[in-house]
């Protein structure tokens, strides 16, 4: 069992004891300006960084009120935090919630022991069972469930590795630590690249070589498509990113790489190179390797492959899908070819997409880049995820959600 709760996240825990997740709004503050703008933050960490489906968040304006929303849906436990609440240490949280599922209880949450305090519960962070609140006739939370029915977080679950906003010292503190997550987030020159691309239909339907590849120079991941569909000299590759160091990055890599040991080679660009939003995870770094190798087959054939891919004909754009410069990287796509392949990973998905757009405002600019793709190439064979996270890929002018697609192509994850 110990072993089985070291290796849970909030996913897995919400997906084994069927637990939603809910976000107050503080009663009374209208939900504009600042508020909407932590709510908003909240609520997209909550399903970004832990993998939740939209279906297992609620918010309102009380605890009741979040409770009662989740009972009717079916739920056997929520999970209610504050907005503003953001849970750092996702792994540790989610083996103290297991644990707590182990225990009879209503509610859970940290205990209070400040002298002369009424409630015992902390209501910015409060675990219910669902079931048994009903059973006791759906009393106001956290106050009157009484002492018995009240159970602590376990020790596992540190105060310390939360962020509660409660006043608004705390909000516009918390609002700036998010703001700063995505700024880091914005300007990072990604190394290794998490992406889960291909399955087998959209492989076998590509007839190649692939002539022409518009892709992020997010780690290797361009090699790894190139790989996946074959490609031949008269291949050429454009990189686009809003990020000049980024592309910098991957102009060092093509110009004086030999494809050997990719640590070595980003430890030396870093070193010339010193940005701030350019950290390196070692560990990471190192797994993503072994996964390279592995993908390929070992690393004397991935240099074999590097070799080949370096002669290729390069192209660098500075373009970013939001902004007018996005027109830039739709000019780089060939409208006669049907061999052109584009890749833009989870850029219409993330927690800098959704921190200054809406749900409706990502949907839409999705939606207005794929019309721009099909108006260019409707024969364009496109991979990315969409504005909820879900792959498509295949031919743009018939793409498919292939996030439940299978068997999956992609080899090793956590590949650079």
């Amino acid at each position: 069992m110990r072993e089985q709760l070291e290796d849970l996240d909030l996913a897995d825990v919400a997906s084994k004891w069927h637990m939603a997740f809910g976000i107050v709004h503080r009663a009374g503050e209208s939900i504009s300006g600042d508020n909407e703008m932590l709510l908003r933050l909240t609520r997209r960490r909550l399903l970004l960084h832990n993998r939740l489906a939209h279906h297992r968040l609620f918010d309102g304006p009380s605890l009741n009120a979040i409770a009662e929303s989740a009972n009717q849906a079916g739920f056997q436990f929520v999970l209610i935090q504050h907005a503003g609440f953001v849970i750092t240490d996702t792994e540790c949280f989610a083996r103290g919630m297991a644990a707590i599922f182990q225990l009879p209880f209503v509610i859970a949450g940290f205990v209070d022991d400040t002298p002369g305090v009424k409630s015992v519960i902390d209501e910015r962070c409060v675990l219910v069972n669902l079931a048994q609140w009903a059973r006791l006739g759906r009393p106001l939370l956290p106050f009157d469930c009484g002492i018995n029915n009240l159970v602590a977080f376990p020790a596992a679950i540190r105060p310390s590795t939360l962020c509660l906003a409660s006043d608004s010292e705390s909000r516009n503190r918390a609002l700036a630590d998010l703001y700063g997550a995505v700024q880091h987030w914005k300007w990072k020159v990604w190394f290794v690249n998490t992406d889960d691309l291909f399955n087998r239909d959209v492989v076998n339907e590509f007839v190649g070589p692939v002539r022409r590849l518009i892709a992020l120079p997010s780690g290797l991941m361009a090699n790894q498509i190139l790989h996946a569909l074959s490609f031949n000299k008269d291949t050429t590759v454009v990189f686009y990113d809003r990020n000049p160091h980024a592309l910098a990055f991957r102009k060092f890599l093509v110009q004086s790489w030999d494809g050997r040991d990719y640590e070595d080679a980003v430890n030396r660009w870093m070193n010339s190179k010193p940005f701030a939003s350019c950290s390196v995870n070692v560990e990471e770094l190192t797994q993503g390797t072994r996964n390279l190798h592995k993908y390929f087959g070992s690393r004397d054939e991935f240099v074999v492959h590097w070799n080949k891919y370096r002669s290729l004909v390069h192209e660098f754009v500075v373009g970013d899908l939001f902004a007018s410069s996005a027109h830039d990287v739709v000019d780089k796509i060939d409208p006669e070819c049907r061999n052109t392949v584009i890749w833009w990973s989870n850029i219409f998905h993330s927690l800098e997409t959704h921190t200054f757009q809406t749900e409706d405002e990502t949907s839409n600019l999705f939606h207005q880049w794929i019309k721009a793709l099909r108006n260019r190439n409707n024969k364009l064979t496109i991979f990315g995820l969409d504005a909820e996270g879900k792959l498509i890929a295949g031919p743009v002018d018939r793409p498919m959600d292939r996030s439940q697609c299978g068997p999956d192509f992609s080899g090793p994850k956590d590949l650079p």
